[in-house]
């Protein structure tokens, strides 16, 4: 299964999965129509429709118990009339519902948190990303070459796991604290 971000959600990449019998789960934006019961409606309208008949459970990355709110609807594409899509809408994630496209059929409640679990995947791979960005300030290295960029990134990523390591350890070295 292909579980892409909001980058991916383009007709091209639709087409690319549908054609190739591909399974995926694609961000959606909240900026584009979908065809919902036979009517041209913008995404956002659609999610405002379902407050989330199902719950999902998770832990977060601080070790806090999440709660999601999900439910889900078939709809269509207006560039791919004749693909039966899934719209999955979560809610608990941020203040507006995450809208997730996907090509499988939920017609269980087994299924939709598969969905969820690809998706929860990428957001955390995401907040590692903006991690390192933001604490470490990553995008302001000067330096000339890929490799010098592969070295930093790889010094840096293991700067992190070992900060991951302690964090989840009594600190009671002064060298730790700091």
């Amino acid at each position: 299964m292909y579980a892409l971000d909001k980058g991916y959600d383009a007709n091209m990449y639709y087409e690319y999965f549908t054609e190739g019998n591909k399974d995926f789960v694609i961000r959606a934006k909240s900026n584009h129509n979908v065809i919902y019961k036979g009517k041209s409606l913008n995404i956002k309208k659609v999610a405002a429709l379902y407050k989330g008949k199902y719950a999902y459970h998770y832990r977060n990355q601080n070790n806090k118990e999440r709660k999601l709110k999900f439910s889900y609807t078939p709809i269509k594409l207006p560039a791919l009339k004749d693909t039966e899509l899934t719209m999955v809408i979560v809610r608990g994630h941020g203040i507006n519902p995450t809208m997730i496209i996907t090509n499988l059929n939920p017609n269980s409640k087994r299924l939709t948190p598969a969905v969820l679990k690809a998706y929860i995947k990428i957001w955390r791979i995401e907040e590692y990303f903006r991690f390192k960005k933001q604490k470490f300030d990553f995008e302001n290295f000067r330096v000339r070459s890929l490799k010098k960029i592969r070295n930093l990134d790889l010094i840096l990523s293991i700067i992190i796991g070992f900060l991951a390591l302690f964090s989840n350890q009594k600190v009671t070295s002064s060298i730790l604290c700091k």
